[in-house]
């Protein structure tokens, strides 16, 4: 079986040459590396390291703060390849690298490795990710804990699948919860990080990152905003009706009041409609999807493994050639 390994890197300390080794002592010395940089290491620094490195896709891409995107900039710049597996040194087990090769052996489609509390992760942002989690429960009808796991594993076909969809982001995000793929759940442990863990994440990254799953897999919050602008449309003409009404039947009405009313009312159901139009087209733009990264530059010794090609992409984008 032949596989692939997506890495996303950072300027952080540690030995990535020793990292990357390690990875394929656990996985297997033919496996392929991709290695995904949004600005923290550099490009001279890569070149460095593939003259150390043998089978290494060093991809730089733009700075982005969500890290689904670093990984699917590196599953479309990826080789081809029969399981392609997620897995960042600084958070996941290594130990658990092997599991999830044996799982898709297995037969398997998607496998997810449940690590339980991730070794940067406070007690504020877990705060944040349970609340995004109960959140994320209700609206869309599965859970985003260890079933959407970052540390996984995918076959051929699930990747196919990702990087050939209209909004490849929502897909990667939502992949453990759709229906015909064979799943499979390796049980791990937080530590057997191959490199020292970051600095904590906060309670603003949990909620961005409950907001970035939510969003991709529910239209409940911008359809509830649309149902609060018809609501406000509706209540403005209600109450533009009473003071037509007091106008008409009452023989003593303030000056002004009747028209100040109208006027104030009429301005409310317009701006309430205008952001109805606004968040059905929000929604509608984001179902069509939108590319947050660039592929700024690559780099590859794919080729000293002798079965590796370079030019053999999920998706070929001929960005920096």
């Amino acid at each position: 079986m032949k596989v692939c390994v997506v890495v996303p890197m950072d300027g952080g300390p540690g030995d990535w040459a020793e990292a990357l080794a390690e990875i394929r002592r656990h996985v297997g010395d033919g496996t392929a590396l991709v290695l995904v940089d949004p600005g923290g290491l550099g490009r001279a620094a890569a070149e460095a390291l593939l003259q150390r490195l043998p089978g290494v896709e060093y991809v730089s891409i733009s700075p982005v703060r969500d890290p689904d995107d670093v990984v699917l900039a590196g599953m479309e710049m990826a080789p081809a390849a029969d399981a392609l597996l997620v897995y960042d040194p600084r958070r996941d087990d290594a130990r658990s690298l092997a599991p999830l090769v044996e799982a898709l052996r297995g037969g398997a489609d998607i496998a997810t490795v449940d690590q339980g509390r991730a070794t940067d992760e406070g007690m504020w942002y877990r705060a944040a990710k349970r609340m995004f989690s109960a959140a994320h429960g209700l609206m869309s009808g599965f859970g985003g804990g260890a079933e959407a796991a970052r540390f996984r594993g995918m076959s051929r076909r699930v990747v196919a699948h990702v990087t050939a969809h209209v909004d490849a982001e929502a897909t990667h995000r939502l992949l453990p919860a759709m229906a015909g793929f064979r799943r499979a759940v390796v049980k791990g442990s937080p530590g057997g990080t191959l490199l020292p863990p970051p600095p904590n994440r906060s309670f603003l990254d949990g909620v961005r990152r409950g907001l970035a799953l939510v969003s991709a897999s529910s239209d409940v919050p911008l359809r509830l905003a649309s149902g609060f602008c018809l609501l406000g449309a509706a209540a403005s003409l209600a109450f533009s009706g009473y003071a037509a009404l007091v106008y008409v039947l009452r023989d003593e009405v303030a000056p002004g009041w009747t028209t100040l009313s109208l006027q104030i009312n009429a301005l409310f159901f317009l701006l309430s409609m205008a952001m109805f139009a606004l968040s059905e087209y929000v929604l509608a733009m984001g179902r069509r999807g939108r590319r947050r990264y660039l592929v700024l530059s690559s780099l590859s010794s794919l080729s000293s493994l002798g079965g590796g090609s370079a030019e053999v992409r999920n998706v070929d984008r001929g960005a920096g050639r």
